[in-house]
């Protein structure tokens, strides 16, 4: 573009700035590069438009640098920027609770009666011959004798695998409307090794909350 009068030397300090940029995310760090090297005020305003224009361009096509791509390849997630270290680093292995029990449907009633909030373990799993029925509710004994025992257990689950990370875990839970997951490496109850419900969720964002400096 000979007519614009500009000094193609700019075109080419400017898309250095944007290679820079684009591809390490470190966007300051290309304008201030390339202004050390030139001591050219007039470089400054566009190299800022051309690295903020490569660097939307970049993250368009992909999220990831060149510093994070080969980790993601290999499926280990990075966070981004101020982003929750919490949302790559976590598993359904990490966030479940192991403290559960085993009972069958016939013994539910006999459980609801002796069962006392707080005592024992934290969560009943129910199963009826061998199969996984779902999660027994917590009614006090004098609510729970008006309704049946298979209406006292939650059936709204989703089994997810131990290795499940944090991200899967809850778009899985928004898609599907569950709230209670079950961690098991197969679809037995011996293969069961934790549960997951809001209190787990509210714990492990709890004990993530601290953003990466």
């Amino acid at each position: 573009m000979p007519g614009l009068g500009i000094d193609p030397v700019l075109f080419a300090v400017a898309g250095m700035a944007g290679m820079i940029g684009a591809t390490t995310s470190a966007v300051v760090t290309a304008v201030v590069l390339v202004f050390e090297q030139t001591r050219d005020h007039a470089v400054i305003l566009p190299v800022i438009l051309t690295v903020g224009l490569a660097y939307v361009v970049r993250v368009r096509l992909t999220p990831e640098s060149i510093y994070t791509l080969k980790l993601a390849r290999r499926g280990r997630g990075m966070p981004q920027s101020l982003q929750a270290a919490m949302s790559d680093s976590l598993d359904a292995r990490r966030v479940m609770n192991r403290d559960f029990q085993v009972v069958e449907l016939e013994r539910l009633r006999q459980w609801e009666w002796q069962h006392r909030p707080g005592v024992g373990a934290r969560y009943t799993i129910v199963t009826d011959a061998g199969e996984i029925v779902g999660l027994a509710r917590e009614d006090p004994p004098y609510l729970a004798r008006d309704y049946a025992p298979e209406d006292l257990v939650d059936r709204d689950f989703q089994l997810v695998a131990p290795g499940t990370r944090w991200p899967v875990l809850m778009r899985g839970m928004k898609a599907h409307g569950h709230e209670l997951l079950l961690v098991a490496r197969g679809r037995s109850i011996d293969e069961v090794v934790g549960v997951i419900t809001p209190r787990e969720i509210a714990r492990a964002a709890r004990d993530n909350a601290e953003l990466i400096d």
